[in-house]
């Protein structure tokens, strides 16, 4: 490639979120497992915030709205959810997740069935008018899940169907003409049997995301909801297995809040579960980099049409990786916990501050490391705080201590010494350890084991904190925020450089 005016100027980053972003289509970057996702080989993505598994439902919206594509999708989200109105649709029987089950399962075949009435290949005229009926004389003008359940509630729980519905015999078209009421859970049967009768070659997606909105880890019931939703999902994903058309129900759930969820059943969802964990690894298929050369890519073309890509050049025009003593890609990856959402804002912070830039260098992201330490402070913030209220007071005890590298009986001491969160202690019965191990959990520090290794749990979902490890260390995208002291910064970098992290 012939070298042209192109550089890190140049270069659209993109919005922060995938939600709603219409041009991901153009720099996706497919995780390894994608495609299973899409023929129903998994149907649950798991993965911390910011590691991409609303992308990869935005990159299924995006292929539903191609005019000719024969992929149709409906989102489920928390989002101004209902909460309280669903709960009245639980089955009072029930203590267990089985109270809401019932319930799901109906929004998700209701849902279905407007994709099915939507979908004009379907040539079974008969069966999509009386699915079409139905969702009239119930759900009017093509309202959404939110006011679905209003309706629902608005009756009583009840709603109308077809006395064919009642009696089984579904092919007696003249009993449509006659309405009964019944309680919404035993329409759901019915709704199975005539989906079930359906034959189709297009795809049907039901995406679940947003699952952490309003969740507390104390509110019981809303993770009752949430184990419910996954139960649903799994037996709706079975049944259509056996059926005549593809459809494919997918939750995207925050690994913290999954695996903080208690349940016999969760272990049986392993095979069916795609975790996202992406590597520094800049050869390996997994490897965050991709995601930045994509963007790279595509910015270029954007530019220049016609004109081949050959990415390491583009690279070398867009950062100088020699600026730093052991690579600028390095370096810019040790303030994030290999995230895409991370390292995109990086460079945002570093397009925001220096527009007219032409390669980036060392000196330009070292001028951003406060605004994109603050930027992770809160990113943290929001997902613990359903975890930790006290997260501020915790976090202020590592800024008291203000050493990156300390032994964990100091940090153990001026926990147990804060007021609130000695109050948070009492009233959770809980211990200072909890606090560290969730510090841990989220990697906002380290370990460092008996052989001097330093240890995040970012890089290793399955590393546990030892009691043999004497000390800890803060991850260093916390480090201005924390106003942590300067000599440990070298010392750090020091070490994950050579550790490979």
């Amino acid at each position: 490639m012939k070298f042209y005016n192109f550089n890190f100027s140049d270069v659209d980053w993109g919005p922060d979120i995938a939600d709603d972003d219409y041009e991901l289509e153009n720099y996706f970057v497919e995780f390894p497992g994608y495609q299973d996702v899409l023929n129903g080989t998994y149907r649950y993505i798991i993965g911390r915030k910011g590691t991409g598994k609303s992308a990869m439902l935005q990159r299924i919206k995006i292929l539903a709205n191609n005019a000719d594509s024969n992929i149709f999708c409906s989102s489920i989200s928390l989002k101004n959810f209902p909460i309280n109105e669903f709960r009245n649709m639980g089955d009072s029987k029930y203590r267990d997740k089985s109270k809401y089950v019932s319930a799901w399962k109906f929004l998700m075949l209701v849902e279905i069935s407007k994709l099915i009435v939507m979908d004009n290949s379907i040539e079974d005229y008969a069966i999509k008018n009386e699915l079409k009926k139905f969702l009239d004389i119930n759900f009017p003008n093509g309202i959404g899940m939110v006011e679905t359940i209003s309706t629902i509630k608005e009756h009583s729980n009840k709603i109308s169907v077809f006395s064919n519905w009642i009696s089984g015999d579904l092919e007696d078209r003249k009993s449509q003409e006659y309405i009964s009421t019944v309680h919404f859970k035993y329409a759901s049967d019915s709704l199975e049997k005539i989906l079930y009768s359906i034959k189709s070659s297009s795809k049907y997606y039901i995406l679940a995301d947003d699952l952490d909105e309003g969740y507390n880890d104390n509110d019981s019931n809303l993770k009752l909801i949430i184990l419910a939703l996954l139960r649903s999902n799994e037996e709706l994903a079975r049944f259509f297995n056996n059926s005549r058309i593809n459809c494919f129900p997918i939750v995207a759930l925050r690994s913290d809040i999954f695996d903080s969820l208690s349940d016999n059943d969760l272990n049986k969802l392993d095979d069916f579960i795609l975790r996202l964990n992406w590597t520094v690894d800049p050869n390996g298929y997994q490897s965050i980099k991709r995601v930045i050369e994509s963007r790279i890519k595509y910015s270029f073309k954007c530019k220049y049409p016609k004109e081949p890509v050959n990415i390491k050049l583009l690279w070398n025009n867009v950062f100088n990786e020699k600026s730093a003593p052991n690579g600028l890609w390095k370096y810019i990856m040790i303030h994030t916990f290999d995230r895409p959402r991370d390292i995109i804002k990086i460079m945002k912070y570093c397009r925001k501050a220096n527009i007219h830039i032409a390669d980036l260098g060392l000196k330009n992201v070292k001028a951003i490391e406060p605004d994109y330490s603050g930027w992770l402070y809160r990113e943290f913030r929001d997902e613990v705080q359903s975890f930790l209220p006290c997260w501020k007071s915790v976090l202020n005890c590592l800024t008291e201590i203000s050493y990156g590298k300390e032994k964990i009986d100091r940090l153990y001491s001026v926990l147990s010494k804060n007021i609130e969160i000695q109050s948070w202690l009492t009233e959770n019965k809980a211990t200072v350890s909890s606090i560290v191990q969730i510090l841990f959990n989220y990697s906002v520090i380290g370990c460092i084991n008996e052989n001097g290794r330093w240890i995040f749990k970012y890089k290793d979902p399955d590393l546990e904190l030892m009691p043999s490890y004497n000390y800890y260390c803060i991850h260093y995208g916390f480090c201005d925020k924390l106003r942590i002291v300067n000599s440990y910064r070298d010392l750090a970098l020091n070490e994950l450089s050579n550790s490979g992290n």
